[in-house]
């Protein structure tokens, strides 16, 4: 299976949790057989997977505020033959994807604590993750709380969210 990654707003060290489910992500998938990854990255996380598999695992730059970001990205579906848009950072780049989108939303704590996100990023949270929501094929989360957190603040679709935990292995 050949499997789009975007990664494009991991800055290294600046989001906690949710870099490490990334690179674990990445580290697990990237050594499976039958799977190739093409990363879609900005220029300050490009050289965080260059030791990884590099028969597995290719990256690309995607410039910071790409104006047509649908362009890019389905130049690059076709050119990898790309089957999957998988999204682990709570956002999609664009709607309409020519190939299904899954989208891991680890958390809606904004929902919760809305005091501790400034109005901008607020606004921003809840804009991409209904987009995301609407427009994700399936939607991974961490834990059957998360799941139904997102059923009663959002009204997800309950048949396309899948609780995956944690491997503590």
């Amino acid at each position: 299976m050949k499997i789009g990654i975007v990664i494009d707003k991991l800055y290294p060290g600046k989001i906690g949790g949710a870099e490490q489910y990334v690179r674990n992500i990445i580290s697990v998938m990237g050594n499976k057989e039958g799977i190739e990854l093409t990363l879609f990255l900005n220029e300050t996380a490009l050289g965080l997977f260059e030791n990884e598999n590099p028969e597995r695992i290719r990256c690309v730059c995607v410039p910071y505020q790409i104006p047509r970001a649908s362009c890019l990205y389905e130049y690059y579906i076709a050119k990898y033959g790309l089957q999957v848009l998988f999204c682990p950072l709570f956002y999609i780049p664009y709607e309409s994807c020519s190939i299904p989108i899954v989208t891991s939303i680890l958390d809606i704590q904004y929902e919760y604590y809305p005091e501790y996100f400034t109005s901008d990023l607020l606004q921003y949270r809840r804009d991409e993750t209904k987009k995301a929501l609407i427009n994700s094929a399936a939607i991974i989360t961490i834990s059957e709380f998360s799941k139904k957190t997102m059923l009663d603040k959002l009204g997800a679709d309950g048949e396309k969210i899948y609780v995956t935990y944690s491997n503590s292995d």
